[in-house]
Formats: C-alpha cells, structure tokens, sequence
C-alpha cells in the first residue's frame, strides 16, 4: 500500500470516528435528557401516589375501617416518608 493510500485510509478511519463518537455523544445527551424527565415524571407520581393513600387512609378512618385505614397510611408513608399527614393519620391508633 503506498503512503498516499495510507493516508487516505487513516482519513476516512479518523472521520469515521469522528463521526460516530458524535452520533454517541448526541444519543447520550438524548438518553440523560429522557431519564431527567423521566425522574420528574416518576417523583411526581410518587407524591401524588402518597397523598392518594393518606386520603384513602383518611376515609376509612371516618367510616370506621380502622385496619384498612392503617394500611393506607402506611402505603402513604412507603411513597413519602416525609409526608407528615400519614404519619398523623398512624398516630390515632
């Protein structure tokens, strides 16, 4: 092979690189971007999912379902440690 075609070789290798570590590059900042939405989505099912099972909780609590109530609010508290409701709603047993 002569130097030219060598050359030539090492070009078209070295863009191909190039080119495909870009196509990597942009997959990658689409992939962060998807799973940062993704984390957004999922925190704000995760809160709405508390507040869904504290009420739940509160609800049999007034009609007089006390396990079922219990077992709401500790759903509740298993989606939001820190959501001080539930943890209320297990204080009255």
């Amino acid at each position: 092979m002569s130097r030219e075609n060598a050359s030539i070789t090492d070009l078209m290798d070295a863009f191909e690189d190039s080119v495909i570590n870009e196509a990597f590059d942009k997959h990658k900042q689409l992939l962060s971007r998807k799973a940062e939405e993704m984390k957004t989505i999922s925190t704000k099912d995760y809160l709405e999912n508390a507040a869904f099972w504290n009420n739940k909780g509160m609800d049999r609590y007034d009609r007089g379902m006390y396990d079922g109530a219990l077992q709401a609010f500790y759903r509740a508290v298993e989606s939001d440690p820190v959501l001080a409701d539930a943890w209320n709603g297990n204080q009255q047993f």
